[in-house]
């Protein structure tokens, strides 16, 4: 190898390294952390839903159901979980899923773009997780899903702000490119609350970049 020739394979090494260690300092909240569980994870769900045998719970752009199946075991044969997705893979692979771990508790429904297609006051909470920035109409989904939630019920939304490395990461998936790949913590609660919605908790940091919003149903 000749003394150029190795001095360029240090340059491209060197700036490999950087473009990990950069990615690593942004902790970009993709994989691990927004796709897949994390049984701490499920179990800080529960407790901020107040999930518990018996609870009726529907997971909002549930991807390929992990949550949702988790949910389910906590939920038990008196509680029930509804899926919302809007992939037809996505909703293939979660229904294989529910019928090779044959439970019975959980019912994955094809949702619309801006409306979850589940009843009137189906459920006591409802958990939306990474998935607020890629939907487009705001106002129609939050007041869907007043509709579905029961007086007293609980909403959990985890998502991320836009900004760095998310900005070029989640090119082309997100409602409003513009704006950037993710959500801002304000126009968050100011759109839910619009909706009917009172906040209960938060913004507070939940995993990498994330943060997660309660609120209640009156």
């Amino acid at each position: 190898m000749t003394r150029r020739l190795r001095r360029w394979v240090i340059i491209g090494l060197l700036a490999a390294v950087g473009v990990v260690v950069a990615i690593a300092a942004a902790r970009p909240p993709y994989l691990p952390v927004i796709h897949g569980t994390d049984d701490a994870e499920v179990a800080r769900i529960a407790a901020w839903l107040r999930i518990e045998p018996g609870t009726r719970v529907a997971d909002i752009g549930a991807g390929d159901g992990a949550f949702a199946l988790a949910l389910a075991r906590r939920v038990g044969p008196q509680g029930h979980v509804y899926a919302t997705e809007i992939d037809e893979r996505l909703l293939a692979g979660m229904q294989r899923a529910v019928k090779q771990e044959r439970v019975e508790n959980l019912t994955v429904i094809k949702a619309g773009v801006s409306r979850t297609n589940l009843p009137d006051g189906c459920c006591d909470a409802v958990l939306s997780r990474a998935v607020y920035h890629h939907l487009s109409d705001h106002a129609a989904i939050n007041a869907d899903l007043f509709r579905l939630l029961r007086p007293g019920s609980r909403l959990l939304m985890i998502d991320f702000e836009p900004g760095g490395i998310m900005n070029w990461i989640g090119i082309g998936h997100s409602a409003e490119p513009d704006r950037g790949h993710g959500t801002l913590k304000a126009a968050m609660v100011k759109e839910v609350t619009a909706a009917g919605f009172q906040l209960a908790r938060g913004p507070v940091s939940w995993r990498g970049r994330t943060y997660a919003v309660l609120f209640t149903r009156p």
